[in-house]
Parts: C-alpha cells; structure tokens; sequence
C-alpha cells in the first residue's frame, strides 16, 4: 500500500513540480491524517491508485496555494524595456 502512495506522491510532486520544502510540507501535512484508517480504506477502494491520488490531490494543491503569484509584465512594461535596451545597446557602441 505504503509504495501505491509513494508512487502516486512522486507523481504529483512531479506535475506540481514540487520543491524539497514544499514536498516536506505536504508529507508533513499527510502525516496529520490517521494513516491506517487512510490505507484501510485504501484497501477497500476499488481503484487503490485513484483514492490515493483524490486523497493527496488537496493535500498538495493546498501547500502549492502558498507559492507566491508570479506576474508577467504587461506589453508596456515589455515595450518600455525593449526601447531601453535598445538605446543602451546603441549608445556603447
């Protein structure tokens, strides 16, 4: 069971893309739960993989809500640069 999670985990953390700190986290966080009521119910489960992946699914978007919000620059600010590196690169040489 344990390597059914281990493997579905890696695979999230994967597609997540997952930094060491935010794996700990969500390991951390799965932990909370009562592990052996988790792998019965697992075990019960008809598919093992897909409730463990809805199981930890939340676990890990929740710890990726907390990644700070990178924003693009918007076509002025593009524009703005551009010219900049334009007139700098014009003026050295």
């Amino acid at each position: 069971m344990l390597v059914i999670v281990e493997k579905i985990f890696g695979d999230l953390s994967f597609d997540y893309l997952l930094n060491e700190e935010e794996a700990k986290e969500a390991i951390d966080e799965f932990q909370k739960n009562d592990i052996q009521d988790f792998l019965r119910n697992m075990y019960a489960s008809d598919s093992r993989k897909k409730f463990a992946k809805k199981m930890l699914t939340p676990i890990i978007a929740e710890v990726v809500k907390k990644r700070e919000v990178i924003s693009l620059p918007t076509q002025k600010e593009i524009i703005k640069t551009t010219e900049l590196a334009i007139k700098s690169l014009a003026t050295s040489s």
